[in-house]
């Protein structure tokens, strides 16, 4: 492996990863709290998307003037969430669970302040942009039965929004997406044989981060409305897996829900490939025959 292939490597997945790891372990030790185990687990999330971004990208002021350089964040603010939604997410109090509504739509409508600054009207954009997010991310928090497959999808999700930002010119925007999804795959593989509880944590960082990093591509790169939002809505998938188990075996369920989120985001890529005007080719002036035409 070559210099450039191993620095590489070492940005897009191995302290990224290595991160996620350390919020993992910790949040492991200390499962006995449950709050604290699931923020130590979404800071972990939070501080590979950062990691990812500082080493793909250059590390930035703490207040940069591009704004998909603030996307992180907002996913940190997502984490200032997750208390809540660890304690209320099986209470039974309307108020609780509309509280909870209020703050992700919060975090939501300023990320979608931040990004909509060249957007007309803004006004429309925002109300958008805040509606989509808060009902993506409280959609995500639903109790979902099978971890390990929930996180798989989510990986490969990710990987699809930087296959689909890299086609539509923002290669930067596409490896930070695709550092994103090979932490959350290694983390799904994890648990596989070791699940933590308090998993779902990651569903606000995943929502807020898949959000930021598509808006950006519409916004400032060439990602088409259709397919930003068809990729936008594919984590919805796992959600088959609270219908009625197939045969009793709800995995089944969790493998239809992968393929179907596989599958939408793969018609996004489509999307994007038909929408992406082809450049004509100019004809080059022959010398030569300007010669001989006088």
């Amino acid at each position: 492996m070559s210099t450039f292939e191993s620095s590489m490597a070492m940005k897009l997945v191995v302290i990224p990863v290595g991160v996620m790891l350390l919020g993992y372990i910790l949040a492991v030790l200390l499962r006995k709290w449950p709050v604290v185990s699931a923020m130590l687990l979404a800071m972990g999330a939070c501080g590979s998307l950062t990691a990812a971004d500082w080493l793909l990208r250059g590390q930035a002021d703490w207040w940069p003037a591009d704004v998909t350089r603030r996307l992180h964040y907002f996913a940190w603010l997502a984490v200032l969430v997750v208390p809540m939604e660890t304690l209320w997410r099986s209470s039974r109090a309307a108020w609780k669970h509309i509280l909870l509504i209020i703050c992700r739509a919060g975090v939501s409508s300023a990320l979608a302040w931040q990004l909509t600054s060249v957007a007309e009207p803004r006004w429309m954009w925002v109300s958008a942009i805040t509606s989509i997010l808060t009902l993506l991310w409280t959609l995500l928090s639903l109790p979902l039965p099978i971890s390990w497959l929930s996180l798989g999808t989510w990986a490969g999700i990710a990987g699809l929004a930087g296959a689909l930002l890299t086609l539509s010119g923002s290669a930067s925007l596409g490896l930070v997406s695709v550092a994103f999804g090979a932490v959350l795959g290694v983390l799904a593989f994890i648990h596989i044989k070791w699940p933590l509880t308090t998993w779902q944590a990651v569903a606000g960082v995943l929502a807020v981060t898949l959000m930021g990093l598509l808006v950006s591509g519409q916004q400032f790169a060439e990602v088409p409305i259709s397919s930003g939002v068809l990729l936008l809505l594919s984590p919805l998938c796992v959600l088959l897996m609270l219908l009625p188990a197939i045969g009793q075996r709800n995995w089944i369920n969790g493998l239809l829900g992968l393929t179907l989120a596989l599958g939408v985001g793969g018609l996004s890529l489509w999307l994007t490939r038909i929408n992406t005007p082809v450049e004509e080719k100019k004809e080059t002036e022959n010398p030569y025959l300007k010669y001989y035409q006088r």
